[in-house]
């Protein structure tokens, strides 16, 4: 396959020299294309009398029943297709004047949005409650219960039934066990 380049360099050759007055080089890289002196020749005169008869020719242009008959064929092509609203052809200016149009009316909605204020942050605030004991407890949570003293102005006591030998022994509750310690403190019975 013959390249563009190679083309050109056989088709100045052809325009420039006669087969005798090309270098045995020459010769030898046309020889790859070209069988004979005979052929090259006959290249040589072919190509002098395109270029002769286009030299000569005029402009050709078409008869006017020619143009008539295309200009008739185009349009009868485009009445039949359906136009679309893209498919018009708009003058620049209206380009340019919607895109000023849409530019504005962005601008003026997204400036328009309310401002929203900072959201201030407040801390939360920690109440403790205070709780009011008649005895010290066992555990004190000094971050979340305030514990204080305070006497007892007055209580009722339960007296307590005697244990019976009949009934298992049997533990006292948390209840009992303070009952019991307000009356020995207090001293009565």
């Amino acid at each position: 396959m013959i390249h563009a380049d190679e083309l050109e360099k056989l088709e100045s050759l052809l325009q420039s020299k006669s087969y005798d007055a090309l270098t045995s080089e020459e010769k030898i890289w046309v020889g790859q294309w070209i069988a004979s002196e005979g052929v090259y020749n006959n290249l040589r005169k072919a190509e002098g009398e395109i270029q002769s008869y286009f030299k000569g020719a005029s402009s050709l242009t078409p008869a006017p029943e020619t143009l008539l008959h295309l200009k008739a064929q185009l349009h009868a092509r485009q009445s039949s297709l359906p136009l679309h609203w893209w498919q018009v052809a708009t003058p620049r200016w209206s380009a340019i004047l919607l895109t000023i149009t849409f530019g504005i009316a962005g601008w003026w909605i997204g400036s328009s949005q309310k401002k929203s204020d900072p959201i201030q942050a407040s801390l939360p605030v920690i109440v403790r409650d205070t709780v009011y004991l008649a005895i010290k407890p066992d555990t004190v949570f000094v971050q979340q219960v305030i514990y204080r003293e305070r006497s007892v102005l007055a209580k009722t006591v339960k007296q307590l039934e005697p244990l019976s030998s009949e009934a298992p022994a049997r533990g006292i509750n948390m209840k009992e066990k303070e009952e019991l310690e307000n009356l020995l403190v207090s001293g009565s019975m």
